[in-house]
């Protein structure tokens, strides 16, 4: 239940990002729409066994593959609403590293079938920090802001609560499946949680779309 609930809002925060095609001109927007479609395909899959219908033994690789596309989208999408210049050149310093990053880590490091803890790490800790650079740029700006308009505020927000608390445990995976497996159990649950609360967050920040397109 808790899998199938958890698709449920990722299905729910795709929808409700589709209303950025619909009524915003804004190309990042329409960018984390598609970001959302493919991880609502990556996790279909990797649930209940689906990745044996594409030749897989497991659904590590589908997860290896899919962050490239995560945090490398996440980066341009932080690009494209940054307006500091240095963030901007420490973002686009990352979107050129981090493909080969994912090449090394995922081919000559680990393989693409084993859980890339490094990666994810580096991942997390980027996105996070661009989040909160982000945050501090708006909170900090001299024009007014109104934060039930704010739609991108809130995408950043989500991240930084998710990916805060996703690194840490992530990072540890590997150990603790070894060593503590049942507590590696009873922290995915909480992870679930987490990610329910992000996607929440981020149904919440297209439906801001709906209050501005009012005015």
């Amino acid at each position: 239940m808790p899998s199938q609930l958890y698709l449920v809002f990722i299905a729910c925060a795709f929808i409700s990002s589709l209303i950025s095609f619909k009524i915003d001109n804004k190309g990042h927007l329409k960018l984390f729409s598609i970001l959302l479609f493919l991880d609502l395909v990556t996790e279909l899959l990797a649930t209940d066994g689906r990745y044996k219908y594409i030749n897989l033994k497991t659904s590590t690789p589908l997860y290896n593959v899919f962050m490239l596309f995560e945090f490398w989208m996440y980066a341009l999408f932080f690009n494209k609403i940054s307006v500091n210049r240095k963030i901007q050149i420490i973002i686009r310093l990352f979107l050129f590293v981090f493909p080969f990053i994912w090449y090394y880590l995922v081919f000559e490091v680990y393989g693409v079938r084993s859980w890339n803890a490094y990666l994810i790490v580096i991942g997390s800790l980027f996105t996070v920090t661009f989040g909160v650079f982000y945050c501090y740029e708006v909170v900090l700006s001299e024009k007014e802001v109104n934060f039930s308009k704010q739609t991108e505020f809130w995408i950043s927000v989500a991240l930084i609560v998710f990916y805060a608390c996703y690194m840490p445990y992530m990072g540890m995976l590997n150990y603790l499946n070894v060593y503590h497996k049942e507590l590696a159990v009873r922290l995915l649950l909480l992870l679930k949680i987490l990610n329910i609360i992000m996607y929440s967050i981020i149904i919440y920040a297209f439906l801001c779309l709906l209050k501005t397109a009012k005015h």
